[in-house]
């Protein structure tokens, strides 16, 4: 029984207990089923009942980067097109603030969470019970070790409430379902439930193993346990819960934390809280490195997407060589979110996929015609870039577009959205702004002119064409809700072999995986921990600088050095001056590197950012959502949608109302 294959195992009493339906996260373990002991008979059963509590590391609305989770679709980096809002009603009133506490346009993500924390309990609950006799572990240590996995997706999935929703009430014990309403907790002060959950992975963490075999690498290890615990306490750091609270009178009314009263979130700036999570980042990536983990920095080049597919790139080189080592940059960008654990030493966490949603959101419509006249269809063009996040990219000399540029050919914004006067044959409308940009811009943005990786159409490059509707321009007779809205497409997470082939398949290679925890990730942690401590201590500044230009370095990107701290640039989006900060720099690096990884909602709310980057109008695109437009038409900016906007309430995402109707200790978020 293979835990990357999870989803295909079938154990009933298990499979039972997590498909049940509710509303109400009190309701955390469903009645017990007449086959319960079941799945406690047999070591592979109670083996399938534990991989059945890690079934919420796969769920859509936990996965960040599957394009229907609202977390991941409601911020800056990229938009669904806006003739999608029927299907996905939750992610547009995340957009507008619009959202009510019906479920009619929140998601459900509090009782899916709670559902698998219930899972958990009553996981041990039986191990300790049925399983004990009837001896289906081993030997001790295998027990030790099950209870230590249930006991970390607890914390992770109290972990995943906590980000979303801010204090929780925490499920610590399995609740009766004939407890009285009084019984029922209410919220706890996020201090004390960052503490708990910390505690929480520590135990975790005493009876975890180091390492993995390959079939198991989905599980549960020290490197992970110390990964979310970090993590965890960067959160808590954070402005949001670190003195910048927007409501600072929002309490409990009923219900009071131990040490706390009724009091949810702490009202003063603690310096301590980022001194806390610097040490908690470095000793998780020590202990990574130390167990052989490291940034990818090589790919096993194939036959089949040569460098010399990327030619068209628009880069000015000085010699071949330097083409070459900035190509095999691009395409080492492209393997990264695409290659195996195995084979990528920076993954730390993942669960293996099968290919599917992710891959087909992101890819061009009308790649390959059938003979009877229609086309492949499971492409839907439905994650579109913003003009925010190629702002955002840095230029080929590791500045952004809006900065002064004296090494490199650059335009002036002005020139920005005029064809570049010299391209490769077939490749004439590509625009100046897609001009001298960095590796990770080529490797994860596509855009007109240029091609959807290298072998899509039957092997053979893909021009993307976004201003015909018979080629990969909007088509509302065809595809009324699937287009390049923004006229940009998203190519990370689809592998460099990706094909489509003229018999209307679509392959890929190995299947990989949907990545839950890299080391450049950490990094990064770790820089803005010791950004934000420089601010009273110089000497985190070099620290910040050597993690960050670990990740520019193997990006391709010139490094950051001192003198480039303070640098006012105009900010685009909002037309208005920008200094780059260390902080600023941090957040920058941040932006790119962990683009599309589902990070960016959560890093705006904990940044207590949401006005800058998801306020009225600041979110843009080209204008792809016109059909045949001419090149300077499609080639105008344009607000996206006039009614995106952020509002301080959506700095926690609201409960459903029901789940406060019949728990008397618990309240609302604030402004809903």
């Amino acid at each position: 029984m293979k835990l990357n294959n999870f989803l295909k195992f079938a154990v009933v009493a298990a499979g039972t207990l997590v498909g049940v339906s509710s509303c109400d996260y009190l309701d955390v373990v469903p009645p017990e089923q007449a086959n319960l002991e079941d799945a406690m008979k047999t070591h592979s059963a109670a083996l399938g009942f534990l991989y059945s509590c890690y079934n919420g590391t796969q769920d859509a609305s936990v996965t960040p980067t599957e394009y229907q989770n609202v977390f991941s679709a409601a911020q800056d980096e990229w938009v669904l097109p806006n003739e999608q809002e029927a299907s996905y009603p939750a992610i547009f009133a995340a957009n507008k603030n619009t959202q009510t506490t019906n479920l009619a346009n929140i998601t459900w993500h509090w009782g899916t969470l709670y559902q698998y924390i219930g899972q958990c309990l009553l996981f041990e609950e039986q191990l300790k019970t049925n399983g004990r006799r009837n001896e289906v572990c081993q030997n001790d240590q295998e027990e030790a070790e099950w209870l230590a996995e249930s006991r970390f997706l607890r914390a992770y999935y109290h972990y995943q409430l906590l980000r979303s929703y801010g204090p929780i009430p925490l499920t610590t014990e399995r609740i009766p379902m004939d407890s009285p309403d009084s019984d029922f907790p209410g919220r706890s002060h996020f201090d004390y439930c960052v503490r708990y959950i910390c505690n929480e992975f520590d135990a975790a963490y005493e009876d975890l193993p180091m390492s993995r075999e390959s079939i198991n690498f989905g599980r549960a290890t020290k490197p992970i346990a110390k990964i979310m615990k970090a993590r965890l306490l960067l959160l808590a750091a954070s402005p949001l819960f670190n003195g910048s609270f927007p409501y600072p009178e929002w309490k409990n009314t009923k219900f009071e934390t131990p040490g706390y009263g009724k009091e949810l979130v702490s009202r003063e700036y603690s310096r301590e809280k980022w001194v806390e999570a610097y040490n908690a980042l470095k000793e998780a990536i020590d202990l990574c490195e130390d167990n052989g983990f490291s940034l990818m920095t090589e790919y096993e080049a194939e036959a089949n997407v040569p460098l010399s597919s990327m030619n068209w790139i628009p880069v000015d080189f000085e010699d071949d060589v330097e083409r070459d080592d900035f190509l095999a940059k691009v395409m080492l960008n492209r393997y990264i979110h695409t290659t195996s654990q195995s084979e990528n030493p920076e993954i730390v966490w993942a669960q293996r996929r099968t290919h599917g949603l992710l891959e087909n959101a992101r890819m061009p419509l009308k790649v390959i015609q059938n003979k009877n006249g229609t086309w492949y269809a499971s492409s839907w063009s439905v994650v579109n870039p913003t003009l925010n996040t190629v702002f955002n990219f840095y230029c080929k000399d590791g500045l952004l577009p809006a900065d002064s540029h004296s090494d490199i050919d650059f335009p002036v914004k002005s020139d920005w959205y005029k064809a570049i006067p010299v391209t490769a044959t077939g490749h004439e409308s590509m625009i100046n702004l897609v001009r001298n940009r960095e590796p990770r811009f080529y490797a994860w943005i596509a855009f007109d002119g240029g091609n959807y990786l290298s072998r899509l159409k039957n092997g053979e490059p893909l021009t993307l064409d976004f201003k015909l509707n018979t080629a990969q321009g909007h088509d509302p007779a065809r595809e009324p809700k699937n287009l390049a809205s923004t006229g940009f497409l998203a190519m990370k997470h689809v592998a460099p072999v990706t094909m489509i082939s003229s018999e209307l398949v679509l392959t890929k290679g190995t299947d990989h995986p949907v990545v839950l925890a890299r080391l450049s990730e950490l990094y990064l942690s770790i820089a803005e921990a010791a950004a934000e401590l420089a601010k009273t201590d110089d000497s985190y500044v070099e620290i910040a600088l050597s993690y960050l230009n670990a990740i520019r370095d193997r990006a391709g990107v010139p490094e950051l050095d001192r003198s480039m701290i303070g640098r006012v640039v105009n900010d685009p989006a909002t037309n208005s001056p920008k200094t780059m900060s260390l902080v600023e720099w941090v957040r920058q690096e941040r932006f790119i590197e962990l683009w599309d990884e589902g990070t960016r909602y959560f890093d705006i709310r904990r940044w207590v950012a949401g006005p800058e980057y998801l306020g009225n109008g600041v979110r843009m695109g080209l204008t792809g959502d016109v059909e045949n437009p001419t090149f300077e038409q499609f080639n105008t900016p344009k607000v996206i949608n006039e009614n995106y906007t952020f509002a301080t309430r959506q700095y926690l995402y609201p409960v459903f109302i029901n789940e406060v109707y019949k728990n008397p200790q618990m309240v609302q978020a604030p402004g809903y």
